[in-house]
């Protein structure tokens, strides 16, 4: 431990990446730790981007999330984004959740769009509820905001629905406005019908007002008459 500290100290970048590889090889998780921290407070952007790279190749599950710790108390938005990236190629299920408490923890809301992108654009439904569900306990409007136009703008309609059925359980008016409009504007008539269905379902009479003034300001005549069956199915029963 002490070798490992000297070698930090001393700033010999050739020795650091020896001293990486036999830790890791050698897979002493306090040691690691130890060589993670030294690197961390070094603040050299190369051996943090080497020790990075030994971490992900090495495959050690618990290893990562120490190191993702380490860079989130760091702040650098830099190797956040680098650690994000690694964590998203590496395809590991459990280090991407792991991955995401710590930015939903952290608070920094540049890396939670980041980390939105990443998942919207990997095209992992589970991980997408998972990040989703985040999202909505969180509370945080903007983020909602920023997420219902991640899953439009994806146009993957299984994630739409389950943004959907989410906003609507939580009864967040804003952002069920906000849904209606995206559905509206996508022009995804079978999304429409969906939402239709949902905001009925929902009993909310105001909801029911908005949806319905979209639809006439829309003009289409199909959904028109689509949202008059629901109201009137919904009269009947």
């Amino acid at each position: 431990m002490i070798f490992v500290r000297h070698v930090m100290e001393e700033g010999n970048g050739d020795m650091a990446v020896v001293v990486m590889e036999q830790v890791m090889e050698e897979g002493n998780v306090d040691m690691a730790v130890v060589l993670m921290e030294q690197v961390m407070e070094d603040g050299n952007v190369h051996m943090e981007a080497v020790l990075m790279e030994q971490v992900m190749e090495d495959g050690n599950v618990h290893m990562e999330a120490v190191l993702m710790e380490q860079v989130m108390k760091d702040g650098n938005v830099h190797m956040e984004a680098v650690v994000m990236e690694q964590v998203m190629e590496d395809g590991n299920v459990h280090m991407k959740v792991v991955l995401m408490e710590q930015v939903m923890e952290d608070g920094n809301v540049h890396m939670k769009v980041v980390l939105m992108e990443h998942v919207i654009e990997e095209g992992n439904v589970h991980m997408e509820v998972v990040l989703m569900e985040h999202v909505m306990e969180e509370g945080n409007v903007h983020m909602e905001v920023v997420i219902v136009e991640q899953v439009m703008e994806e146009g993957n309609v299984c994630m739409e629905v389950v943004l959907m059925e989410h906003v609507m359980e939580e009864g967040n008016v804003h952002m069920e406005v906000v849904i209606v409009e995206q559905v509206m504007e996508e022009g995804n008539v079978h999304m429409e019908v969906v939402l239709m269905e949902q905001v009925m379902e929902d009993s909310n009479v105001r909801m029911e007002v908005v949806l319905m003034e979209q639809v006439m300001e829309d003009g289409n005549v199909h959904m028109e008459a689509v949202l008059m069956e629901q109201v009137m199915g919904k009269g009947g029963r």
